[in-house]
């Protein structure tokens, strides 16, 4: 999956990259912006709408590899809780789809305390 960045948006992802004093190695070797950096693989997004996930040896991701569709949703919604609209670019839901009946439709799944990406919809807010 690639995006399509704007101008504006890109300004603001390396507002926040430059805040967090330039980035990583990936960052800064690949134009990247970490979307998510926790517990697990980091996720990018490249300044061309490339996806893609860091090395993790303790998650078995030896090395940085293209997301797949469903890493790439979940960078999207992960960062627009820095971003609002990051979640603009996530795939809309098609006509007839139903909205997801674990998180209804929020994209998130409560986990105790905290909320997570859910589960069921891999944070689209809707299942086929």
């Amino acid at each position: 999956m690639r995006v399509h960045l704007s101008s504006t948006l890109l300004a603001r992802l390396e507002q926040i990259r430059q805040s967090r004093g330039g980035g990583d190695a990936v960052e800064r070797e690949r134009d990247a912006f970490q979307l998510f950096g926790g517990m697990g693989p980091c996720l990018y997004v490249t300044r061309t709408g490339e996806f893609l996930v860091g090395a993790d040896e303790v998650f078995d991701e030896p090395e940085l590899r293209s997301a797949d569709e469903n890493e790439a949703i979940t960078a999207l919604v992960i960062g627009s809780k820095l971003v609002p609209e990051l979640l603009e670019l996530t795939p809309g839901r098609p006509e007839g789809v139903n909205v997801c009946g674990q998180c209804e439709g929020s994209r998130w799944f409560p986990l105790g305390s905290n909320v997570i990406i859910c589960t069921k919809c891999r944070g689209r807010g809707w299942v086929t």
